[in-house]
């Protein structure tokens, strides 16, 4: 890594760049970044305040420089600034200790709080994001690689803002004690898009918004390309249609290990698969609190795999498990399902959709609530887990469609 010196704002071994430039309102200001270029430049830096106004990231680590930075400030400011901390090609790395990322000028767009491009690595060990500006991104693995350990806190207010996200061979991972929080209409807690990777255990994430301008939803977690594996964490939305999980298309993949998923908006269901998209559970809940939210849904050949969950639906239209338009879902032993609300299968296949469970409870109440529900062309594929017809018992109710 090359000797390594501690930067001060002062010093010039750290290309302080501090310079001036006129903001939107004719005020000056000086911006104050921190780089280490090329392999021989290893930097550290404590209980500084960076800025920048320009496209110039707050610390940047390019070209194999390296930075060590400990309970620092970082501000992104107007008119022109977008990255906070940002490592770009091979051998280059930040790891930062307890620092703090502050971009809350709403007029800013399109900012990058934490950004690893072209094979950059950034270790980040707690800490604080804060970005109120849209379509923004809080960790941004931008085919390179984010780790972010011990207490981090991701929060993010803007429209089509996302609390992290990785894309192209990116990569972030997301360790025990992370909290994200967005707020912003169709802002994810976590996407993965054209070929990224998301990781995270013993994370908590919270949406709160609704339809975004970009078309998306607030959901919780969201893959389209990409692949997101979680486990041990807990995911809760509020927004109408902002599901939990959300696999959007061909190979979108979302693996969930021990997840608790609670929705309470309207249409908001707990794992949705779409297009293509694969979504597979082991273990853990779903709680919806909405008209219309299912636990489970898989549409147009999505699929969702599921074994050992707790399921559990409230409001009309809230079915357990959905497949439709040839959507389909298979639940292994230990899947416990309750609905209660009119109309409100435990199981529904339509339109093409596929159900096969085996071993599994499924409890309604409510008006026209059944326990399996087939029609249009849907299937339903029940066998008790030992395989023993004599022993199952099952409500079911077909209309048009095909019990197996």
């Amino acid at each position: 890594m090359g000797n390594r010196t501690l930067a001060r704002a002062s010093s010039a071994l750290i290309l302080p760049a501090a310079f001036l430039m006129a903001g939107a309102l004719g005020s000056v200001r000086a911006d104050n970044v921190l780089e280490a270029e090329g392999p021989g430049q290893s930097l550290e830096s404590s209980n500084t305040t960076y800025s920048t106004s320009t496209t110039r990231p707050g610390i940047l680590a390019i070209r194999g420089g390296t930075i060590l930075s400990i309970d620092d400030h970082v501000a992104i400011l107007p008119p022109g600034g977008i990255t906070g901390l940002q490592a770009q090609g091979p051998g280059s790395q930040i790891t930062a200790e307890n620092s703090s990322i502050i971009g809350l000028e709403r007029g800013q767009t399109r900012i990058s709080a934490v950004r690893s491009l072209d094979g950059g690595l950034i270790i980040l060990e707690g800490g604080k994001i804060q970005v109120a500006g849209d379509r923004s991104v809080g960790l941004f693995g931008d085919n390179g690689t984010v780790s972010a350990q011990g207490a981090l806190a991701i929060s993010m207010t803007g429209s089509d803002s996302y609390g992290v996200e990785a894309r192209e061979n990116g990569l972030v991972e997301i360790n025990p004690n992370t909290v994200i929080t967005t707020s912003g209409n169709g802002g994810f807690g976590i996407f993965a898009s054209a070929g990224g990777t998301v990781t995270g255990n013993g994370i908590a994430i919270t949406t709160s918004g609704f339809l975004g301008l970009a078309g998306f939803n607030a959901d919780g977690a969201a893959a389209l390309g990409g692949t997101i594996n979680l486990e041990n964490s807990g995911i809760t939305t509020s927004g109408d249609n902002a599901s939990g999980l959300h696999a959007l298309g061909a190979n979108s993949q979302i693996f969930g290990k021990n997840l608790a998923i609670v929705t309470s908006g309207r249409i908001a269901a707990g794992a949705e698969a779409d297009n293509g998209g694969l979504i597979q559970l082991n273990g853990g809940s779903i709680a919806t609190r909405g008209d219309g939210s299912f636990g489970l849904i898989a549409t147009n050949a999505g699929e969702i795999i599921g074994g050992a969950i707790n399921i559990s639906t409230q409001g009309t239209n809230a079915a357990g498990v959905v497949a439709e338009t040839g959507g389909a879902i298979t639940l292994n032993s230990g899947v416990a399902i309750i609905t209660q609300g009119d109309n409100a299968s435990g199981l529904f296949a339509t339109d093409g959709g596929k159900i096969a469970a085996e071993g599994i409870t499924v409890m309604t109440a409510g008006g026209n609530a059944y326990g399996a529900l087939a029609r249009a062309n849907g299937t339903v594929n029940l066998q008790p887990r030992d395989h023993n017809r004599h022993l199952r018992q099952w409500l079911l109710w077909f209309v048009g469609g095909e019990r197996r």
